[in-house]
């Protein structure tokens, strides 16, 4: 195998999960390259990530543009796009470039690993995704497709993992799944956390549902097919997933109110700025 593979990581004050993501990268045990790509941290992670790799940028204001700028300097065959509370499985990248003969991009199984109840809520949401269709999103990538596609849509804030995941299926692009893992290290949330960032997230999301019209009619409902496929697994944890639906009730309302805020270009701009600067 002489494919070459860039891991993108972009940052922003991630001194939390930094190292561990880090060196979950170059200790792969097929060679890859790591690229950075900093918002402007005032936490460490900078000079953190200066120990692990030479390829260090800084570029922002939102992770599609992080993600896009490291892709653009790439020379690679082949892109891993993570985040910096992402820590890989030790053959992840090998087992992606075996099965890139036969598909464009591969959507890699995460397991969701976090302290407090409305975290576990989450993750227990998060986990019902996987192998369903519903609310997954590639991310190691044929670097070709990815700019066939168009990259990351810079103009997305959330969802912009699902849009270009859209974007190849429209494009006839073959999207498989990798048979190794990727452990995601979220933080403890609060419920304000969780509605605060969907709150965020609704600022654009009436321009990824006007994209992804057709496709997006699923992630409309409130209960969706994923929960319905891993029935067994929510009625294994019936207090998570009570604590999960009365999350999915009140994130509703948190993103009618991000829609109602977008009108406002003025308003949606000051909660962009207010939001991102509160963002850890």
């Amino acid at each position: 195998m002489n494919k070459k593979v860039v891991v993108i990581v972009p940052t922003r004050n991630s001194i939390r999960t930094i190292v561990k993501c880090l060196k979950s990268v170059v200790d792969q045990s097929y060679p890859c390259e790591l690229y950075v790509v900093d918002n402007n941290s005032s936490d460490g992670t900078l000079e953190i990530a200066k120990k692990f790799t030479k390829k260090v940028f800084t570029k922002g204001p939102e992770r599609s543009a992080q993600r896009n700028y490291a892709a653009q300097k790439s020379k690679s065959d082949y892109i891993l796009v993570i985040d910096s509370d992402m820590i890989l499985t030790k053959n992840v990248v090998r087992d992606c470039v075996n099965l890139m003969n036969e598909f464009d991009a591969l959507v890699i199984e995460e397991k969701f690993n976090g302290e407090g109840f409305w975290t576990k809520c989450k993750c227990l949401e998060k986990s019902t995704y996987f192998g369903t269709g519903d609310g997954e999103a590639a991310r190691f990538f044929n670097r070709k497709v990815f700019f066939e596609a168009g990259m990351y849509d810079e103009g997305l804030i959330g969802t912009e993992d699902i849009d270009i995941h859209k974007k190849m299926k429209r494009l006839g692009k073959k999207i498989g799944y990798a048979n190794e893992l990727i452990f995601h290290e979220d933080d403890r949330l609060s419920l304000r956390d969780v509605l605060k960032k969907r709150v965020y997230y609704a600022l654009t999301l009436d321009k990824y549902l006007k994209q992804n019209e057709e496709e997006s009619q699923s992630e409309k409902k409130f209960i969706r097919k994923a929960y319905i496929k891993n029935w067994r697994k929510l009625a294994l944890d019936p207090r998570h997933t009570f604590g999960m639906f009365f999350m999915r009730i009140l994130e509703g309302f948190a993103v009618y109110y991000g829609l109602w805020k977008s009108k406002n270009a003025e308003d949606a701009a000051k909660d962009v700025d207010i939001i991102y600067s509160a963002k850890k």
